[in-house]
């Protein structure tokens, strides 16, 4: 079955608590880029922010040591996750 897409009002209060740590011209930039693509027809949605190590190891564990498939080649420590600050200090 397919998943209902949440609101405009739903997606644009989730937002700022999935991006209080990302930088904060990013979170400045993004309610500005989800209004103009709902706009034009595109609903769009922050679906996660930046993921701690721990976060990314759980991720990593899964089709490995808990149950279901694998879900990411990233262990979040030797191999970071594009959702985790990386060495260069950029979010990529």
């Amino acid at each position: 079955m397919p998943r209902r897409l949440k609101s405009y009002d739903d997606i644009m209060d989730d937002m700022e608590q999935k991006l209080e740590r990302a930088h904060p011209t990013l979170c400045r930039a993004v309610p500005a880029i989800l209004t103009a693509l709902w706009g034009l027809g595109f609903p769009a949605a922050v679906f996660e922010g930046q993921r701690s190590a721990e976060q990314q190891a759980a991720l990593y564990a899964k089709g490995r040591t808990s149950a279901g498939g694998i879900v990411t080649h990233a262990d979040g420590v030797t191999r970071k996750s594009k959702h985790q600050v990386q060495d260069d200090g950029f979010f990529h």
